[in-house]
């Protein structure tokens, strides 16, 4: 009853929260900004977590990260993004809500666990505002405004075995389906309606029809201190029909290609400098290369081909006190970390869009074994003024619940 009442609370977040996470020009091209699954605990320590052995821990790449959670957990997470956007001349401010995961793990006897995630897999929200030179003296009147929206999202199911003590397997399913929508609208000032200019907008749609993946993952703790886990995800293959809404509202369907989402691999590891302070370090390989649009290597001429990314961050944490007749401060556990992250995408001339970020947070218990309260502040800068001729400053806020189910104690 308890954990049908935790799962309907988490949906009903969901359905609250707008599902995009930022907005960035960059992700007016291809498919949007890719996001890997993290959960705000590994967000927070650089995108870590795919070979940590912690019992809150929801990283969505290794189906084996839950797989040492003794309890029944329900976890949901939300991010609120602030970013400015400069090509030298003019500086943009935007805010948008976003989830970042939705998840349920039980554990079930003989060390089988089910764990039952949803979250984003892209973030194709951006917004990009120029003035159009209708020759008339109140030009900031005259816009084109380019927006963009959605992003598919991602349902990954999965089952872990706890073979021994010390180490876990996993293996499931991740479903993508979801749509990308991008608008254009016109608004013209006074003067440039009059002279004849009209005002409007347009629509285009791609809808990935559902396509899965295979997920492999594995996650040991050969000692107290050390923890190692490696995952691999198979390549998608999804049907992407591609429809447009005119100015003057007809709608067509302008077709239908095959489109592949890229395989990907991972390692991570854990290691406990002291009881109460450890280190945590994960390096994330895609192989955008071999993705094809429609049987074609180069998804747009106009921006070049894709290319294999290396994400890697690394993060540190002071673990709380186990005590629980201990200072409430001193059972808090607080986390830093620093990510590279490469986009898959390469701009009109060729050159590679970069990412970095660094981000502090901390992890508050709630009660005994009973789950965490995660938040977080990260700063990323992506692109580069002079390389790209745009530049992008970010500051995240983060909040995520992870709620244990536990028997009561007597």
């Amino acid at each position: 009853m308890r954990v049908t009442l935790l799962i309907s609370v988490i949906v009903l977040v969901g359905l609250m929260v707008s599902p995009a996470q930022a907005v960035s020009v960059f992700a007016r091209e291809g498919f949007g900004e890719w996001l890997e699954g993290y959960d705000l605990r590994g967000e927070t320590l650089g995108g870590t977590g795919i070979g940590l052995a912690d019992p809150n821990n929801f990283t969505g790449p290794n189906p084996a990260s839950t797989a040492f959670s003794p309890h029944t957990l329900g976890h949901t997470g939300v991010i609120s993004v602030t970013s400015w956007a400069d090509d030298g001349s003019a500086t943009a401010r935007w805010q948008l809500p976003m989830i970042t995961e939705l998840g349920v793990y039980v554990p079930l006897p003989a060390g089988i666990g089910v764990r039952l995630i949803l979250e984003p897999a892209t973030d194709a929200s951006y917004a990009l505002e120029r003035d159009v030179p209708t020759g008339w003296e109140e030009i900031e009147e005259d816009i084109r405004r380019e927006e963009g929206s959605r992003g598919p999202v991602r349902v990954r199911a999965g089952f872990s075995w706890q073979g021994g003590s010390w180490w876990a397997l996993g293996t499931g399913i991740n479903v993508v389906s979801g749509s990308i929508v991008d608008r254009t609208r016109y608004v013209f000032g006074d003067s440039a309606s009059a002279a004849g200019w009209q005002g409007g907008s347009d629509r285009r749609e791609l809808r990935f029809h559902a396509c899965t993946a295979i997920d492999l993952g594995f996650l040991a703790r050969p000692t107290e201190r050390l923890s190692l886990g490696a995952f691999y995800s198979t390549s998608h293959s999804s049907s992407v029909t591609e429809t447009y809404r005119s100015v003057g509202g007809t709608d067509w369907t302008i077709g239908e290609v095959d489109v592949d989402l890229p395989a990907g691999f991972g390692v991570g590891v854990g290691l406990g400098l002291t009881p109460r302070w450890r280190l945590s370090a994960d390096a994330l390989y895609r192989l955008w290369e071999d993705v094809q649009i429609g049987g074609a290597d180069s998804p747009r001429a106009q921006i070049g081909p894709f290319r294999n990314t290396l994400r890697w961050g690394a993060g540190i944490e002071r673990l709380g006190s186990e005590n629980r007749n201990a200072p409430f401060l001193s059972r808090v556990v607080w986390r830093a970390g620093f990510a590279q992250i490469p986009w898959y995408l390469e701009d009109a001339t060729g050159d590679a869009i970069e990412e970095w970020r660094v981000s502090l947070g901390a992890g508050l218990p709630i009660q005994k074994d009973r789950g965490m309260f995660d938040l977080m502040v990260a700063y990323g800068q992506r692109g580069s003024l002079e390389t790209n001729g745009l530049e992008e400053e970010y500051l995240r806020l983060g909040f995520a619940f992870t709620f244990a189910h536990v028997l009561r104690e007597y």
